[in-house]
């Protein structure tokens, strides 16, 4: 009985060699370190520009309908600028938060 190579085998294995060896090398140069715990800073509803009001506005009145409130509006200030809307249904245990991203 002859025993022939399949190409596609070594192919795959080859794939999932260098995934396996490679892989984690590549993501623990590329990423940026990630801080041990966050700064919140709150911000409060009065300092929200109004293009932020609106948007904000439109969230507020969809998840309304679903029985979720704003809690309060904050920055995660020691990971990114963005800015946060945490939601909460009294009924539920589950939260919802709605992120603004600030694009330079």
């Amino acid at each position: 009985m002859a025993l022939f190579a399949d190409t596609d085998l070594f192919v795959f294995l080859a794939t999932v060699a260098q995934i396996l060896i490679l892989g984690p090398m590549q993501l623990r140069r590329n990423l940026r370190p990630l801080p041990r715990s966050f700064a919140v800073e709150s911000v409060p509803d009065e300092s929200l520009t109004e293009g932020q009001r609106k948007y904000f506005k439109d969230y507020d009145e969809k998840l309304a309908r679903l029985n979720y409130w704003p809690v309060y509006t904050y920055r995660a200030s020691g990971f990114s600028p963005n800015l946060l809307r945490s939601y909460a249904n009294p009924m539920e245990p589950v939260r919802c938060v709605l992120m603004i991203v600030e694009v330079s």
